[in-house]
């Protein structure tokens, strides 16, 4: 049988909010502790693994598959991913001398530079064990998001819970 608590059904702003911003749906619910706590461990999951392996690890273009669970940390991961593919990232381009020349994929920067001169700076990805643990933590961290955004879709206040609980478990004692 499905009860007809009000706090049961679907709440989709409060889940848009924290798709949005993690925590930001704990807050439009008034939860400030439980807001602060996964703001600040989502977005300190996904700064670490940033931290460790690089703007590389959120690559939309070569890692896709990773990429679609670093998406669901909201619009910072799109974000750290246009500033990789449009300010950091380097094309590989064979130069006239024969020779492999690294260029970034912006034309004005490509305008600026005479064809057959390498770039001042160029970005490869980390060491193989350091990339692979920065990519897991900010998969890591959108996954634990999409945990927050559930939550948030199907919202029962923490006192509510806890006085069903205990009534469920009374109850299911004096039926055995």
């Amino acid at each position: 049988m499905q009860s007809k608590n009000p706090d049961e059904v679907l709440q989709p702003i409060g889940g848009i909010l924290a798709a949005i911003v993690p925590g930001l749906g704990y807050l439009y619910y008034r939860e400030r502790g439980r807001a602060l706590a996964v703001f600040l461990s989502i977005t300190g999951l996904f700064t670490g693994g940033l931290y460790i392996g690089g703007i590389q690890v959120v690559d939309r273009v070569d890692d896709e598959w990773w990429f679609v669970l670093q998406a669901l940390n909201g619009p910072m991961a799109f974000g750290v991913d246009y500033l990789h593919q449009n300010h950091f990232k380097t094309v590989v381009e064979r130069g006239p001398d024969g020779r492999d020349h690294r260029r970034l994929p912006l034309p004005e920067s490509a305008a600026r530079r005479p064809a057959n001169e390498p770039p001042e700076r160029t970005l490869t990805k980390s060491l193989s064990r350091v990339h692979e643990a920065g990519t897991l933590y900010t998969a890591m961290a959108g996954m634990l998001n999409l945990i927050a955004v559930v939550d948030c879709l199907w919202h029962v206040p923490p006192g509510r819970r806890r006085s069903e609980t205990s009534g469920r478990r009374a109850s299911d004692q004096v039926s055995r």
